[in-house]
């Protein structure tokens, strides 16, 4: 993964950092996590750990330059309650058609040839018993180097 810290960010506390690559496998971690929250029934803390508000639309974590991407997380974040939100996006009523011509959403929500990254979750944990919310928040770690 390669990132900067743009220059308005120094000294404050919650610094901006802009991912230049690394984006898929950052959000795919995103989406796992957010996958367990579901599961786990840990929703407010993800909300919490990413600093998303979804009354305002400001996501911690964010597509910024890409509109479409950032209005697709806010209304996934503001509409799935359950697994089955998750699996079936595609039909839900907030899914708009513009969605589906998004490269990022598409990737996440699949079409009629690829399963959506959260069938793909769903296949690999549904019959789990273990947690992995904390796991995933805890011990996976990124390294800096300068």
């Amino acid at each position: 993964m390669y990132s900067y810290r743009p220059n308005y960010s120094e000294g404050s506390k919650d610094r901006d950092l802009y991912l230049i690559d690394g984006q898929q496998r950052f959000t795919t971690l995103f989406l796992l996590l957010f996958y367990f929250a579901i599961k786990e029934n840990r929703e407010k803390d993800f909300f919490e750990l990413f600093k998303i508000n979804t009354s305002t639309g400001y996501l911690g974590f964010d597509y910024r330059v890409r509109n479409l991407t950032h209005h697709f997380f806010v209304e996934l974040f503001t509409n799935t309650k359950t697994i089955e939100d998750l699996l079936d996006i595609r039909n839900k009523i907030w899914f708009l058609n513009q969605f589906s011509l998004d490269v990022t959403i598409r990737s996440i929500v699949g079409d009629k040839e690829r399963k959506s990254i959260f069938q793909i979750f769903e296949e690999k944990f549904n019959n789990s018993t273990e947690k992995y919310f904390d796991y995933i928040k805890s011990k996976v770690k990124f390294w800096h180097f300068k």
